[in-house]
């Protein structure tokens, strides 16, 4: 009789879980469906990686993960990376922690090695995000509803489309981050040890997916300091995750720091500081629409308040904390001021919205109608300002590179031809990426990158000087290895670089060493499309290594094949 009382007791329990559970996945898949929606809709599957200048390199140094397991890991991990940088000049790994590359390499094990794959993936991660909002804000405000409501704007929300719609770590490193976050204000709700050691493998993800996920080493701090409560100081179990986060991370970071330290952008000054807090303030502001920011301003007056007395739950706590934590972090390391760094606190300004939305409701004096149609009301007129005043869906080129990167990859008349890539703007990786999904087997053909081999400069940039002094030099050093293939890339009409100069005068000084190939897109001119250029001379195929000297990177000799 116990026995038949426990399994009755359990029984319920059980069916709730599975039930929440299925609710959940439902969730998911739905997201995921209105991510690859938007992406088609944004044309993301027929354009090219360039909505950042690092996309290509992501997509690349993810595709050279996959390429290493595929091989069974046949090498030494380093001497790999660097075989398949001189094929394909656009790996990142050392710029950026492994943990992002893993994902798509693990991904594209199953689903394909495209870029298109890869996008599919973005979806999936978009659509997890959008999931965990949706099941913070359920469990906070007891509705199933309002959680799908507040879920509902995160994907919508322009910059989220934008980075959700190309291969960048941002959304990944957020998505962790946010699961970081709400594991910690449950150790401090609930003081359970799962939660602190999933908070250090969080931690530790975020970490070793992007710098910027250090900021979570200031959310405990932080979270004290708010909370003027110190005794979690005294749980040893914080400081045996501490450690955690420690051993898995400084190894990386320490064996990077030279690469790292030459993407600063910026100097830290009490300047940076003032403007980085404003700029990440008013971008807030700006993306999530006038709706949105003043409930969500409403609701943060809110949790100040209960902060100040002392009566907020751990995990509104530790929501401030984290963006607390963020604006500290990212006004004291001047990498950079981006707009796609906020991903990793639009969860809390939409909680917030939430909140001050349902404060406002209340202040609304219309006892004859019941406060469920007020919640709806409330929420039609953010989400008619908010659509009015912040929604579009970011609309992008269609490709230049896809036809001519997969021309040359299958051409068995450009099968053992190096190729120099040169572009105005940053066509230089749009076209690495396009062609490195096309080769097979890979690695296979040799590209070089004009802004790299004619030019030296750090990873921003800077310190730039020319390689060679004149065009003869140049032309002499293009035929010594030779260069078989030469892509230009003129549809962007910016200043172009002083090597960019050099090289299409080195064209008009010797245009019988030349012959133009094609014109991508199909009916540009070549003076306003990418075109390609096959070299004239009569042996177009390396026979010898050749040096590949890339300042702060790599320098390597190319093998080449018989």
């Amino acid at each position: 009789m116990n026995a038949l009382l426990e399994r009755d007791r359990t029984e319920p329990l059980v069916s709730r879980r599975i039930e929440k559970a299925i609710r959940l996945l439902v969730i998911l898949v739905f997201f995921w469906v209105l991510a690859l929606l938007l992406q088609y809709v944004g044309n993301a599957y027929g354009s090219d990686l360039n909505v950042e200048s690092d996309d290509p390199a992501h997509y690349v140094t993810g595709l050279m993960v996959h390429d290493y397991f595929v091989h069974g890991c046949p090498w030494p991990p380093k001497a790999f990376a660097e075989n398949f940088y001189a094929h394909y000049p656009k790996v990142a790994i050392g710029h950026w922690p492994p943990v992002f590359y893993v994902l798509q390499a693990v991904w594209m094990l199953g689903f394909g090695d495209s870029i298109h794959a890869d996008l599919v993936l973005m979806a999936l991660l978009n659509a997890a995000f959008a999931t965990a909002l949706f099941w913070v804000a359920e469990r906070e405000f007891h509705s199933i509803w309002v959680g799908l409501v507040t879920a509902l704007l995160l994907p919508l929300i322009y910059v989220v489309q934008l980075f959700s719609g190309t291969i960048m770590s941002d959304l990944p490193v957020a998505l962790i981050s946010f699961g970081a976050v709400i594991a910690w204000a449950d150790f401090l709700e609930k003081g359970r040890t799962r939660s602190i050691v999933l908070f250090a493998v969080l931690a530790s993800l975020s970490i070793l997916t992007k710098g910027n996920g250090y900021a979570l080493a200031l959310l405990p701090p932080v979270t004290m300091l708010l909370a003027r409560n110190v005794k979690v100081l005294r749980d040893w179990r914080l400081w045996a995750a501490g450690l955690l986060v420690a051993a898995c991370t400084i190894p990386w970071t320490w064996f990077t720091r030279d690469l790292i330290r030459s993407t600063m952008e910026y100097q830290l000054t009490p300047s940076f500081v003032v403007h980085a807090i404003w700029f990440y303030i008013s971008k807030l502001f700006e993306e999530s629409s006038f709706g949105v920011s003043l409930c969500a301003v409403v609701g943060l007056g809110a949790v100040v308040r209960s902060i100040a007395k002392r009566q907020a739950s751990p995990l509104w706590v530790s929501l401030i904390a984290w963006v607390l934590a963020f604006l500290l972090f990212h006004s004291l390391v001047p990498a950079g001021l981006e707009d796609r760094y906020l991903l990793m606190i639009l969860p809390v300004w939409l909680l917030l919205m939430t909140k001050g939305a349902s404060i406002v409701i209340r202040w609304i004096r219309a006892p004859r109608i019941a406060i469920e149609w007020r919640a709806v009301a409330a929420a039609v007129i953010v989400g008619v300002l908010f659509a009015a005043t912040s929604f579009s869906i970011p609309k992008r080129k269609a490709s230049i590179y896809s036809d001519l990167g997969k021309t040359i990859a299958i051409s068995q008349e450009y099968s053992r031809h190096v190729i120099l890539v040169a572009s105005e703007g940053d066509g230089e990786g749009e076209f690495i990426s396009q062609l490195a999904q096309w080769d097979t087997p890979r690695p296979r053909h040799v590209v070089l990158r004009a802004s790299r081999l004619l030019a030296s400069s750090d990873w921003l940039g800077r310190n730039y000087h020319l390689r060679f002094s004149s065009s003869d030099d140049l032309a002499a050093e293009l035929k010594s290895i030779p260069v078989g293939l030469l892509v230009m890339d003129r549809t962007s009409h910016r200043d172009p670089s002083p090597h960019y100069t050099e090289l299409e005068q080195m064209l008009h000084n010797a245009p019988e060493d030349w012959k133009l190939a094609g014109v991508y897109p199909a009916g540009a001119s070549p003076a306003a499309g990418v075109a390609l250029y096959v070299w004239t001379g009569r042996d177009a195929i390396p026979h010898k290594p050749f040096m590949v000297d890339v300042d702060g990177t790599i320098r390597l000799s190319v093998p080449v094949g018989p």
